[in-house]
């Protein structure tokens, strides 16, 4: 079974299209499919769709990720932004690099306005605030090769990795910064992240909705990240970076409760030692 969820957040219309478009290839690969268009906001998608429909109020991206992932049944599963188009083929291919047991996530490369201009992740600002850095604009190999973090809009996800790391946290709270979180937390809980260069996801983003969210919310998520997933200098830096931010108590409590996962396991919540790790695989971060 293959799962695809499209969180939709006032959408409808680009949820349908990404539902229609995912539908056309899973059809063709004639292997048992579900979709599922999480609505959310005071516009949700509503029947007939060409998808099942779960509407409900969460608030984040993530969350409406996390509650689409945990209604599904695919062993693999695909998370689709609702204005996202795939290349041709990425479904199956991407279910041949998850089949690998180490591997938990697999991205394709992002284009936004021009085909000839796609981004291959991002290098983060790691000894200042955690932001993207820039993007790679040109494939690292022609072959599968792991990667740091990249863009959410597309990429496909194996079950058993995702229940088993918890996924995303729903402590981070609206838009940004929940690509480098689950990027980190799957390798640092022994989980690799792979680039098929060869494809590509189409990604229409309202530049004025989008830019107007990430700047209430993306830096108290960076900072969330930093403390569950780093913690010590680099959880202190970035806090520097963004003196005007910082999480609730509540908040903090749930972070602590995460970070106790991260240091039991792989690098011992120890980003250096990550750092050391992707230097000998050849990682761009």
């Amino acid at each position: 079974m293959i799962s695809v969820v499209i969180p939709s957040y006032n959408d409808a219309e680009g949820a349908f299209l990404t539902a229609a478009s995912a539908r056309v290839q899973l059809e063709s690969l004639n292997v048992p499919f579900e979709i599922i268009v999480v609505g959310d906001g005071p516009n949700p998608p509503q029947p007939p769709f060409p998808a099942k429909l779960l509407l409900g109020h969460y608030g984040t991206p993530q969350a409406a990720r996390h509650a689409g992932i945990l209604a599904s049944k695919g062993e693999y599963i695909f998370c689709l932004d609702s204005h996202v188009i795939c290349s041709q083929g990425f479904f199956s291919d991407a279910i041949t690099q998850l089949w690998a047991l180490e591997v938990g996530l697999v991205f394709p490369s992002m284009a936004l306005y021009k085909p000839e201009e796609k981004t291959y992740g991002y290098s983060i600002e790691w000894d200042k605030g955690w932001g993207l850095k820039q993007g790679f604009t040109a494939p690292k190999k022609d072959r599968p090769y792991p990667i740091a973090v990249a863009s959410h809009g597309a990429f496909g996800i194996k079950r058993k990795a995702y229940l088993e790391t918890g996924g995303y946290s729903l402590g981070q709270k609206g838009c940004g910064g929940e690509e480098l979180f689950l990027n980190l937390k799957f390798w640092m809980l022994g989980w690799s992240c792979m680039m098929l260069p060869y494809h590509y996801h189409w990604h229409y983003i309202d530049k004025g909705r989008l830019q107007e969210k990430i700047l209430r919310t993306r830096p108290s998520n960076l900072i969330f990240a930093s403390y569950v997933l780093a913690g010590g200098k680099y959880f202190e830096r970035v806090c520097a970076a963004y003196p005007n931010f910082g999480f609730s108590p509540e908040t903090l409590l749930l972070a602590e409760k995460e970070r106790e996962q991260i240091v039991v396991n792989l690098f011992g919540g120890d980003l250096d030692k990550l750092f050391t790790y992707w230097n000998a695989l050849g990682v761009q971060f």
